[in-house]
């Protein structure tokens, strides 16, 4: 009687490697210098589209994150921010991600946001679901 092994069909595949296959360098995203930063962030009037930008270069905010914050998701006595998925915005923003987050923040976003919300949106703290 011939007995034969459970996976004896993997042993005789011959795996061989790819001669012509190049090693390719993962492209390098190009990011901007502090000082050009600042320049842009200077000529910024607006406190909302500084506390916007402040978000996106600081925390790493995508735009739909940004769009989707909700007053709940501020943490500013503990300097972070929740990001959480959420779905059917008017703006139609939405969070990449599917996974709840903290992003820290610097004591300057977390004053400029506080800044931001006590006296160009005095009335969104009536609301707890108001966003940007």
């Amino acid at each position: 009687m011939d007995t034969k092994v459970f996976l004896i069909h993997v042993a005789k595949k011959v795996v061989a490697k790819n001669l012509l296959k190049r090693n390719t360098v993962k492209r390098i995203i190009p990011t901007i210098s502090l000082d050009k930063f600042n320049a842009f962030f200077s000529h910024i009037k607006k406190l909302r589209d500084k506390v916007i930008v402040l978000l996106m270069y600081e925390g790493g905010l995508r735009v739909g994150e940004v769009l989707s914050l909700w007053i709940d998701d501020l943490f500013l006595w503990d300097k972070r921010i929740r990001i959480l998925p959420k779905d059917n915005f008017p703006n139609g923003a939405r969070v990449k991600s599917r996974v709840e987050r903290f992003v820290d923040i610097s004591e300057q976003l977390a004053k400029l946001l506080d800044d931001y919300l006590l006296f160009e949106r005095p009335d969104c703290y009536e609301c707890r679901y108001e966003s940007f």
